[in-house]
This record gives structure tokens, sequence and C-alpha cells, in this order.
């Protein structure tokens, strides 16, 4: 599995703006985590259409994005509670 860390430079409204134009306003599609309000964690095999629209919306509101690529065996801390 080719995982993404996606993190939009943006506040988050601006972030929930770009979040609901990739989802189409519908559920998170299987393969996507929101770990914050401008963070998502992407599988590539199964979210890319989820990605791209991330992308091309980010780029059409002028929002910086950091995509990293995560290696399978990297272990990612749990969100604080």
């Amino acid at each position: 599995m080719k995982n993404l860390l996606v993190i939009a430079n943006a506040g988050e409204s601006a972030a929930q703006n770009i979040h609901r134009a990739a989802t189409d306003s519908q559920p998170l599609p299987k393969g996507v985590s929101q770990l914050a309000p401008n963070s998502w964690l992407i599988d590539a095999h199964t979210s890319l259409q989820f990605f791209a629209r991330l992308v091309r919306d980010a780029e059409e509101r002028k929002i910086q994005l950091a995509v990293f690529h995560i290696e399978d065996e990297a272990i990612l801390l749990p969100p604080r509670q």
C-alpha cells in the first residue's frame, strides 16, 4: 500500500472547503483518514480520485499542500485526545 500524507497550509475553514470539494459533500471514501481539519492520510491505490480532487481544488483556491509518501512500515503516532 502506498500512503500519502497531505497537509494543507490553510486555516480550518479553507481546509474544510477543499475537503468538501474533494468528496462532493459525501463521506470520506474508503482509504482516506482525516487526521486533523487540514491533513489526510490517503491510500494512493484506492483513493487516487479523492487526492486528485483535493489537489485540483487547493490549486484553484491557491492553497499550498505538502505531500509526503509514507512507507508501509512507518508507524504514525495516534492522534492526541
